[in-house]
């Protein structure tokens, strides 16, 4: 596949993901590899990116108009890289959006392949009727158009495909990893993390209430949280109220390569606060709670060693205590009883780590996604 090149077209959030697996992934594969990455939403001071290779160039384009002026923005910066010469192999779009874009860059490109990736498919994405109507309609027009399609959850096939039409151009691509091989002697003891965007998805209230009993009665720890949204003031107030400012520190954001392979693997427990289902806001989108697999927040972890304690958002969360790498938990007396045993249990939390590392290594990425990639690069490349 070196001689191939690709591009990735995605959204961005401050705590990379999905997609800075994915442009790691192909990078190792391909040749000359492109990432063009917009806002999730357009407001007036959140950028989009291009990345060739070392070059990366930053740029803004007025909001109403942001999605459909960066297509033109990249052809011209394309042409002035002389990019346009080459063929394109592969052009994976990771939101409805980026699938947009992508067929207005196939105008004026040499592109063979179009893979539409779903990651966060949800029934109900917007409050607003006629963007949710937008939406859904876009997902309709990638799932004909594209040449294959890549999803997460299956709920998006039996929404929108019901009659199979597609199916035969579909894989179930799980969140991945690529992780290396942690280093179970060198984890720092007591460190607690928590990494991924700041959202309404999460409910961080009964876990700090935890933390704080904790405190009270003298147990050593630090929670670190990587990541910023719309909730870190409410967050941060909370933090305040509980007095644990000595305790939860936000580091913001972070180089999602460098929090893999560096961060994370100091830590000694993952932590993932999801918000009950009936507490989510009016209208907030549900695909946090629609997933066929663990997300990929818990999958960073168990691919660093980290034993996991998490809420349950949907059922396939039960593979924590299934496979013995973590707990699940419903409120604060949980996320005490489950703290307190990792904390002061060395044997417990190491046995869980090689457990959670274990488990991870059917989500590398070379375990999920070469095979597929082969099959369909195998006639172009």
């Amino acid at each position: 596949m070196k001689k191939c090149r690709a591009l990735l077209l995605s959204h961005h959030t401050d705590v990379g993901g999905m997609a800075d697996q994915l442009y790691l992934y192909l990078s190792k594969h391909f040749d000359g590899v492109i990432h063009i990455s917009h806002p999730l939403l357009p407001n007036t001071t959140t950028k989009s990116y291009l990345k060739v290779g070392k070059q990366y160039r930053l740029f803004k384009i007025f909001p109403p108009l942001q999605f459909v002026l960066e297509s033109v923005y990249n052809y011209i910066y394309f042409k002035k890289l002389k990019l346009d010469k080459y063929q394109y192999s592969l052009v994976l779009c990771i939101d409805p959006l980026s699938y947009l874009h992508a067929r207005l860059l196939k105008l004026f490109f040499r592109i063979h392949t179009l893979i539409y990736y779903n990651v966060d498919y949800s029934p109900r994405r917007y409050v607003n009727w006629f963007l949710n109507f937008t939406y859904q309609q876009i997902n309709r027009f990638a799932l004909h158009d594209c040449d294959y399609f890549f999803y997460i959850t299956g709920r998006f096939l039996v929404d929108l495909d019901p009659n199979k039409r597609y199916r035969h151009k579909s894989f179930w691509i799980k969140h991945i990893h690529n992780a290396s091989k942690p280093k179970f002697n060198t984890k720092q003891k007591n460190l607690l993390v928590f990494c991924g965007h700041l959202s309404v998805n999460l409910d961080f209230q009964p876990l700090l209430e935890a933390l704080a009993l904790l405190d009270k009665e003298g147990i050593t720890f630090r929670f670190d949280i990587f990541g910023n949204g719309n909730k870190l003031i409410e967050l941060n107030n909370q933090v305040k109220k509980l007095k644990l400012e000595e305790k939860v520190l936000f580091k913001g954001s972070v180089d999602h390569d460098k929090l893999v392979q560096k961060i994370l693997p100091q830590y000694s427990v993952g932590l993932a606060p999801y918000i009950k289902m009936s507490k989510l806001p009016r209208g907030a989108a549900q695909h946090a709670f629609m997933g066929d697999d663990l997300s990929t927040k818990v999958i960073e972890y168990i691919g660093c060693g980290l034993p996991v304690i998490s809420t349950k958002p949907y059922p396939a969360f039960e593979a924590i205590e299934k496979h013995h790498f973590g707990y699940l938990v419903k409120d604060a007396k949980d996320w005490y009883k489950s703290l307190l045993n990792l904390l002061r249990n060395d044997n417990k939390r190491k046995q869980f780590s090689r457990a959670a590392y274990q488990y991870a290594k059917r989500y590398h990425e070379e375990k999920v996604l070469t095979p597929v990639i082969k099959i369909i690069t195998n006639h172009i490349c």
